[in-house]
């Protein structure tokens, strides 16, 4: 948990943009990328999805969406990452919809402290999934695949390490 907490306390984002078979997207993740093995705990994937247009839309959020979009995330975010509960480490824009990828032990109390921050009102257009992930696959395996981000792990790695010290 220490180095989860580093890395929220500490973190830095790179993002890509690009074109894909269904529109434009634009990913962000946080960095220096953790490695799963020293966080075996963290091993369920809560990804949480925000339909902001038509699924054939294959457009990014409008600026006043986004803006409601990074609102919501920062709630979310002090809600679970405040005590290194659930880790954000990417989201994605794309076809009509933001997803956040989080990680963490614990999807139950996950669920407690959004059911907290949303009551019972469907306030906003969201869907869940989740699925054990002990090797972060989606992250690396699915998100991260084409995007050519190992070179840049030892300076993003030095950079947290000075912020630290």
């Amino acid at each position: 948990m220490e180095q989860i907490l580093q890395v929220i306390q500490h973190d830095s984002w790179f993002t890509a943009e690009g074109e894909s078979e269904i529109g434009a997207f634009q990913l962000r993740w946080r960095t220096p990328l953790i490695n799963p093995e020293e966080v075996p705990a963290y091993s369920n994937r809560l990804s949480m999805n925000w339909t902001y247009a038509t699924k054939d839309s294959a457009r990014l959020p409008t600026e006043a969406e986004n803006q409601e979009l990074e609102t919501f995330e920062q709630q979310v975010c002090e809600l679970w990452e405040h005590d290194a509960h659930a880790i954000l480490t990417a989201v994605l824009s794309i076809a009509g919809r933001r997803e956040w990828v989080f990680y963490t032990p614990c999807l139950k109390t996950c669920e407690s402290r959004m059911v907290a921050l949303l009551g019972s009102e469907e306030r906003f257009p969201l869907s869940f999934t989740t699925e054990i992930d002990t090797a972060w696959g989606y992250l690396y395996e699915d998100l991260l695949m084409h995007i050519d981000w190992q070179p840049l792990q030892a300076g993003w790695e030095a950079e947290l390490k000075r912020q630290i010290a």
